[in-house]
């Protein structure tokens, strides 16, 4: 469906499926959002050759990343983070195994309950013996910074233990 919205269609799919990881649902939903502003605007997108990495990452920025949780319709990123959140008894021990496969790129998969729940999720994959990330989507979605708010957040006080436990 790509061929008659954008220029450069097999190059603009290759830099999706870089961006989504294969993840069928996000790749299908930036090929939409493409030919829906090809199909409003009435006229195929142009995008240079050797420019389509380029623009796939500004649409994707534009489409998806900015102000996401409002951008998510159909919803998917919110599905991911309410399955994340849901069990506030275990969401600290998930998030902290997600925060070092953000910090480490990967991690050894330990079989452990949070291992099996963030490959659920659909936010990690198993690669060889290791937890990885699944796309870079989710990587800037649910970065560093949104780990550490919603870890403040279960642990209102652990910003001022760990300054305390430096200050010796």
């Amino acid at each position: 469906g790509l061929q008659d919205a954008i220029a450069q269609a097999p190059v603009v799919l290759q830099e999706i499926l870089a961006w989504t990881g294969g993840q069928p649902f996000l790749a299908h939903k930036l090929c939409a959002l493409i030919w829906q502003q090809a199909h409003d605007q009435g006229t195929p997108i142009l995008v240079s050759a050797g420019q389509e990495a380029i623009w796939v990452q500004q649409f994707v920025r534009d489409r998806l990343l900015h102000q996401w949780e409002s951008q998510d319709e159909p919803e998917h990123l919110r599905t991911i983070r309410d399955r994340l959140l849901r069990h506030p008894q275990r969401t600290g021990r998930l998030l902290g195994q997600y925060q070092q496969i953000l910090q480490q790129g990967q991690i050894p998969d330990d079989d452990s309950e949070e291992s099996t729940e963030l490959q659920l999720a659909g936010l990690v994959h198993k690669v060889g013996n290791t937890l990885q990330v699944k796309n870079p989507i989710y990587r800037a979605v649910f970065n560093e910074s949104w780990v550490v708010h919603h870890l403040n957040h279960l642990r209102p006080y652990s910003q001022a233990l760990v300054a305390w436990v430096a200050s010796d």
